[in-house]
């Protein structure tokens, strides 16, 4: 039974194989070239980013206000604040290695 299974799938992916190579692939993300691919994914990475950072600094700055002196509250509000920064700083920084991808992919296809 299970080698009538085994026969029964080999020969089916056998016959279908070439209707499925034959078909058209398009690209999805219609990007014509490795620059533009890299700055469009940068921009959505950061267009989502960008809000979480803004949030992270109010609420790190919250916490400063309300933490009336209390060193576990200070010390939590600079490790949120530090970190925050640190991401923002690694957004910038993708931004920057991006471009100089792209300028060197340039440079090389030119």
């Amino acid at each position: 039974m299970k080698k009538l299974k085994n026969i029964i799938a080999i020969s089916t992916l056998t016959l279908t194989t070439p209707l499925f190579a034959s078909a058209q692939i398009t690209n999805p993300i219609s990007s014509p070239d490795l620059s533009t691919l890299l700055n469009r994914i940068i921009d959505i990475i950061i267009m989502l980013a960008t809000p979480i950072v803004v949030v992270s600094v109010i609420y790190s700055g919250f916490l400063f206000v309300t933490a009336g002196g209390n060193e576990q509250k200070i010390t939590l509000a600079k490790k949120i604040l530090f970190w925050t920064l640190i991401g923002a700083l690694i957004l910038l920084g993708a931004r920057v290695i991006a471009t100089a991808v792209s300028g060197t992919v340039d440079s090389l296809s030119a």
